[in-house]
């Protein structure tokens, strides 16, 4: 009898922890690292985005992000609205040029990464939480530049992005 009630209050302890436990995050850290090759004689070029949302809200600073890069680097993000590019470079003696330390870099922008002759072989580890739904990217008439808002290999007629376009839309 003292074995079934030690038993019974055992299984009633587990029931009720079991029961009182809380979920903090619904969603999972996550990373994509990506091995940057540099040239001897050329510049290279990379696209890449941001597909993670900040931990704790904040916004990613582009020279947070792409902290790991040489110098002589050149980050270009696409502006929408004057439909051109803005540059931003990481100088011959590490420093950051243009405000590059200001800028805000949001979750599925596009940046083009243009290597340097002569840049050593690295690695650019993009990470954050996974979203659990589509991230919201503002959208303009004209040229957009975007990347892919979940770090998985996804047909292009399977996104919101592309069921969401007007008809006669041009994606390259």
């Amino acid at each position: 009898m003292k074995k079934l009630m030690a038993l019974l209050l055992a299984v009633g302890m587990t029931a009720s922890i079991a029961g009182a436990q809380e979920v903090l995050s619904r969603n999972a850290v996550g990373y994509v690292k990506v091995d940057m090759e540099g040239s001897v004689a050329e510049t290279r070029y990379y696209l890449l985005s941001m597909p993670f949302v900040s931990l704790d809200g904040s916004p990613f600073l582009l020279t947070e992000v792409f902290d790991a890069v040489p110098n002589n680097t050149i980050l270009s993000l696409w502006d929408a609205d004057t439909q051109s590019y803005d540059n931003y470079t990481r100088g011959a003696r590490g420093a950051w040029l243009d405000d590059a330390d200001t800028i805000e870099l949001d979750p599925g922008i596009g940046v083009f990464v243009a290597l340097p002759p002569g840049a050593p072989e690295f690695d650019v580890v993009l990470m954050g939480e996974v979203p659990d739904e589509d991230v919201s990217v503002a959208r303009s008439t004209g040229f957009t530049l975007l990347g892919a808002q979940f770090p998985v290999e996804t047909k292009l007629t399977n996104t919101v992005m592309a069921t969401e376009l007007p008809n006669n839309t041009i994606i390259s």
